[in-house]
C-alpha cells in the first residue's frame, strides 16, 4: 500500500532526474532525430535498419504497458499506514503483506522487461554524446540483464548526478533475484532476503520505508520515461508539418562505421513513424 504523501514527495525529485536525463540526450546526441530512433525503437533485422516493435519490442512491450495501465497500485491517505502494520504477526493474508506481494511482482516485472532496459541503455548513449545503437539485443546479448543495467546504466549515468542517484537507488540486483526465485519473506519490520548469506551475523533486509520508496521510484521512472518520450516525439510531430517533406531527418547505419541520412515520417496522429511516407 503506497502513501499518497511518499508520492507527492518523491514524484518532484524523479522529475528533475528525467528532465536531466532528456536534456543531456538533447544536447549531447550525435544527431537531430535519435530521441525519435528512441522512442519509435529502430533495431536491425536481415542487416537492415528496421522502425518498430520488433521482436524484443513485440515481446517486451505490452508488459510495460500492463504495468503502468492500472496505475502504481493500492493507495492510502494514512501516513501512519507503515508504523500502524509493520510489526503484527504475519501469516501470508494481511492486506498489508498482499499490496506488498503484488508491488514486488511489479518491481520484478520492471527490472526483467527487456524493452524497459534497452531504452535506458540507448538514452544513456544519447547523454553520453553517443550513437543510438541500433544492433543491440537484449535477448541475445551476452551480458545478464542485471550487468546490463549495473554496468551500462548505472555506470555510464555517472555525469547526471540527480539521474545517476535516482537509479543506484531503485536498482538493487539482490532483491531483484529474490523476488523471481521467491527467496524473500516479510518480517516485523521489513523484507528479507533470503538468497543472500548473512555476513558477521547480520542479514540483508529492506524496511519497509526502503521498500516503499523503491516501488515507487521504479514505477514513476517507467511512467516519466515514456511520457518524455511521447512529448518529444509529439515534438517532432509539430517540426514535420513544416518540412516541406513531411518527415524528420535521422541517420542509420549503412556500412561499417558509415552513417547515411533518412527520412522519417510519421501517421495522421504522429504515432507512428515508418521510412515510408503513408499519407
Amino acid at each position: 500500500m503506497v502513501r499518497i504523501s511518499k508520492l507527492d514527495e518523491y514524484g518532484p525529485q524523479i522529475v528533475g532526474a528525467i528532465n536531466e536525463l532528456f536534456k543531456s540526450c538533447q544536447n549531447k546526441m550525435v544527431h537531430f532525430g535519435e530521441l525519435l530512433v528512441c522512442q519509435q525503437n529502430g533495431f536491425i533485422f536481415a542487416n537492415a535498419p528496421v522502425i518498430g516493435p520488433g521482436e524484443e519490442g513485440g515481446e517486451y512491450f505490452p508488459r510495460l504497458n500492463t504495468i503502468t495501465h492500472k496505475g502504481i497500485g493500492e493507495m492510502t491517505s494514512d501516513d501512519d499506514y507503515i508504523k500502524t502494520n509493520a510489526n503484527k504477526f504475519f501469516d501470508g493474508t494481511s492486506e498489508f503483506e498482499l499490496s506488498i506481494v503484488q508491488e514486488l511482482k511489479k518491481y520484478q516485472d520492471i527490472w526483467e522487461n527487456g524493452y524497459f532496459i534497452r531504452l535506458l541503455i540507448q538514452l544513456i548513449h544519447l547523454s553520453n554524446g553517443e550513437h543510438y545503437d541500433w544492433q543491440l539485443n537484449i535477448k541475445k546479448s551476452n551480458k545478464k540483464k542485471s550487468s546490463l543495467i549495473e554496468q551500462d546504466v548505472i555506470e555510464k549515468s555517472k555525469q547526471m548526478p540527480l539521474f545517476n542517484e535516482l537509479i543506484s537507488q531503485t536498482y538493487n540486483r539482490q532483491l531483484r533475484n529474490a523476488i523471481a526465485h521467491s527467496q524473500y519473506q516479510l518480517i516485523q519490520g521489513g523484507i528479507l532476503l533470503n538468497n543472500v548469506p548473512p555476513k558477521d551475523g547480520k542479514y540483508t533486509a529492506f524496511s519497509f520505508e526502503q521498500w516503499e520508496r523503491m516501488y515507487i521510484q521504479s514505477y514513476l521512472l517507467v511512467v516519466y520515461i515514456m511520457e518524455g518520450l511521447k512529448q518529444n516525439s509529439l515534438k517532432y510531430f509539430e517540426l514535420s508539418k513544416n518540412n516541406h517533406e513531411g518527415g524528420i531527418p535521422i541517420i542509420v547505419p549503412y556500412k561499417d562505421k558509415i552513417w547515411r541520412e533518412t527520412l522519417l515520417y510519421p501517421d495522421k496522429e504522429g504515432r507512428v513513424w515508418r521510412f515510408v511516407k503513408t499519407y
